[in-house]
Parts: C-alpha cells; sequence; structure tokens
C-alpha cells in the first residue's frame, strides 16, 4: 500500500507530509500504514491490522511499539537538517511483507529501494535511532547513578547510567503523567517495603521484552511506575482509567500540600 509513496520520495523532492491509512486486499491481507516525511527523516511503516485471522491483541502490541520507535526517532531528529546528515535519513520497514531497510538519501537524489541497507535484527527503526541517538555520556551518567542509588534502585538502571546510557534522573516514556506540582518527569519516590506511582522502574526500549529486548544497558530506559503501566494499557487496548484517577489523585493532594 504504501510502494507508491515510497517510489515517490526515493526519485526525488517532496513536501512534508504525514499520513496514516488503512488498506489491503482479501479478507486477511490487511495493513495500517504510517507515511512521514519530514525533513531530515522518511518513515515508511506498514504493520498487519485488521486482517480476519490476525490477532488483535498481537496487533495492537506491534503498532504500539512501532509508533513508539518513530515518536523517538523524530525526537532525535528535532533540530537537524539534511544538511547535517547529507541527506534524508530515510526509514522502511513492513514485518507484513518483510521489508526492513534504511539509509541516508544524499541531498535528495534519485534512489533506488536496493541501496537502501538491509536491517540489523533489531529493524530499522532502531538502526535509525542508533544512528541519531547521542553517544553513551558515562561522565553525566556517574552522577545519574549516584542519584538512582540514592532511591534505593539497584541493577540494570543503575548500570546503563554508570556506562552512560542514562544521563538524567528523568522519566522518559513517550507521555509522563506526573504531576507538575510534584516535579513532573524528575520527580522519584524512594524506594520502599511497597510500590508506588512515582518509583523508578524498568522500561525495555528501543526494543520491548514482547519481541525479544533483553535488560541490557543499551535496551533501558528509566521510568514512572504508573506511566510503565499506563504506557502498556494503552498497547494492549487495556482500560487505564482507575490509573489516570491516580494521576489525579496525586496532583490535587500536591496542591494541598503547597
Amino acid at each position: 500500500m504504501f510502494a507508491p509513496y515510497l517510489e515517490e520520495v526515493l526519485a526525488g523532492p517532496v513536501d512534508d507530509y504525514v499520513a496514516v491509512t488503512h488498506g489491503g486486499h482479501g479478507i486477511n491481507s490487511m495493513s495500517l500504514n504510517y507515511l512521514l516525511v519530514s525533513s531530515p527523516i522518511v518513515v515508511m511503516s506498514q504493520v498487519a491490522w485488521g486482517g480476519a485471522y490476525m490477532d488483535e491483541g498481537e496487533q495492537r502490541l506491534e503498532w504500539a511499539a512501532e509508533m513508539k520507535l518513530v515518536a523517538a526517532l523524530t525526537k532525535a531528529a528535532a533540530g537537524l537538517t539534511d544538511g547535517d546528515l547529507r541527506g534524508r535519513l530515510v526509514v522502511v520497514h513492513s514485518p507484513f511483507r518483510k521489508i526492513a531497510a534504511w539509509g541516508i538519501m544524499r541531498d535528495r537524489e534519485p534512489m533506488e529501494m536496493g541501496r537502501l541497507t538491509t536491517a540489523s535484527e533489531g529493524g530499522p527503526l532502531i538502526d535509525a535511532l542508533n544512528r541519531l541517538r547521542d553517544r553513551p555520556d558515562p561522565e553525566r551518567g556517574r552522577a545519574t547513578a549516584v542519584k538512582l542509588r540514592w532511591l534505593g534502585v539497584k541493577g540494570i538502571l543503575v548500570t546503563a547510567a554508570e556506562q552512560g546510557y542514562i544521563t538524567q534522573l528523568a522519566c522518559k516514556m513517550p507521555v509522563c503523567y506526573c504531576p507538575e506540582e510534584l516535579g513532573g518527569a524528575t520527580y522519584f519516590e524512594k524506594l520502599g517495603t511497597k510500590p508506588t506511582d512515582w518509583m523508578p522502574t524498568h522500561e525495555h526500549f528501543p526494543r520491548p521484552k514482547w519481541k525479544g529486548g533483553h535488560r541490557e544497558v543499551d535496551n533501558a530506559v528509566l521510568a514512572h511506575r504508573l506511566c510503565n503501566r499506563i504506557d502498556y494499557s494503552k498497547s494492549i487496548g487495556r482500560s487505564y482509567a482507575r490509573d489516570l484517577a491516580r494521576v489525579k489523585a496525586s496532583r490535587e493532594a500536591a496542591i494541598q500540600q503547597s
């Protein structure tokens, strides 16, 4: 479904746009497509969706994971230009059609699909994200590790910080729900005998656990426990109304105490 749009992009300059489409043919050949052309990146993503014999839960997880990576890639590219990358970063991903490639389209010159680089096992979005992400910064990370230990954190989060993969004491979920009245993304509660909403937790990213992601330093993100849970609920289509009520209650309690 996205083939004509990809061919258009690879043929030369195209104005920026974003589109989400649903299409296909037959009772089980259906997909949800995300098309983004926004200098300096191009993302053409396709996920199986809506077929008669497809598992709805798996589709939701796949789409949510894909969009989380797209959001991270867009954020990493913010402020960059084609000149910074010496061209446009093109990402093409369709597990639906077994296509996974990425590359730099130099100076927006015409480019053939075959000249894109075949993605690693992690997928083209992770490859592209690694191309844009800052290199590990152990100096900043060690300072963050000290703060994590003070909160009672042990294990992979501390190790990732010491090696420079986590350089800020802040919730890095796509949406942080911690009220600004408490301190927002940078507010964390110490670990105690019972779990709390705003305690620090580990999130598998950029490769989620259900897709084979492991607890490794380059696959670790710091997150509030509640933000982590809401994000997962969104990905599987589970109601999180009670969790939002907890956010509201936290905000009201913080206002009363201030």
